[in-house]
Formats: C-alpha cells, structure tokens, sequence
C-alpha cells in the first residue's frame, strides 16, 4: 500500500505538467489513480495524528482530537478502500492502460484486504474514549 505513496511522487507532477502545458487532455482513468492514494494517506494521516500527539494512558481514555482523528480515519479509509475497488473494477470496462489497471487492482484488493483485516479486529471505526 505504500508504493502508492511512491508511484504519485512520479504521475502526479506529470499529471499537473499535462494539465499546465496543455499537450495532452485531462486523462480519464485519474480517479482510479486517486482514491487508492486518498485512502492510502488518509490511514497514514489518522495514524501519523495519532502517533505524534503521544498521548498518555490517561489520555487515550478520553475524546482528545487524537482519538477523533484516529476515529475519522479508520472510518475514510474503509469508505475509500471499497470506493477504489469499485473503481478499479469498473476500469475493466473502460480504455485504461493495462499496466494502470493491473496496479490499481493489486492495490485496491490490498487496502479492501487491510480494511477487513482491521475491521476483524475492531480498529475501524475504533471509539478509545468509549473504553
């Protein structure tokens, strides 16, 4: 899930120079390269939150906007991780570039699989100040 954070480091500036230079129309497939990214950095983002503010076990009890933010995450990601697998599958249907479609899927199904991962054991949708 990760690569995906790598592999916009590298079509998102060439995404933006098509745009600016106009050489080329606005690519169709973009959305089956966001929303995997989206819900990617939106876990990392709720984590990172989380981890930074280094809440105490005092803390983690209580409705801190750590906790909510850990909270909101889980709850995007999921949302996201089912969205990008939708997408990737409706991209079977449409002119996407083979090597595009094989990467969204493989990380679409990866995110889909770490939601029902984390959703077994109660991460998604994790409420700590309700403990």
């Amino acid at each position: 899930m990760m690569s995906a954070i790598v592999y916009s480091l590298f079509w998102v500036p060439v995404y933006i120079y098509k745009l600016l230079s106009r050489k080329k129309s606005r690519p169709m497939y973009i959305r089956i390269r966001v929303v995997p990214l989206s819900a990617v950095l939106s876990l990392v983002l709720g984590l990172m939150i989380f981890m930074v503010s280094g809440p105490s076990i005092l803390e983690i009890g209580q409705k801190t906007p750590a906790n909510v933010a850990l909270f909101v995450s889980t709850l995007v990601f999921a949302g996201l991780s089912v969205l990008s697998l939708y997408a990737s599958f409706r991209s079977l249907f449409k002119p996407v570039k083979k090597l595009d479609r094989i990467y969204t899927i493989i990380l679409s199904l990866a995110c889909f699989g770490m939601t029902l991962y984390l959703t077994y054991w109660g991460v998604i949708g994790l409420r700590l100040w309700t403990y």
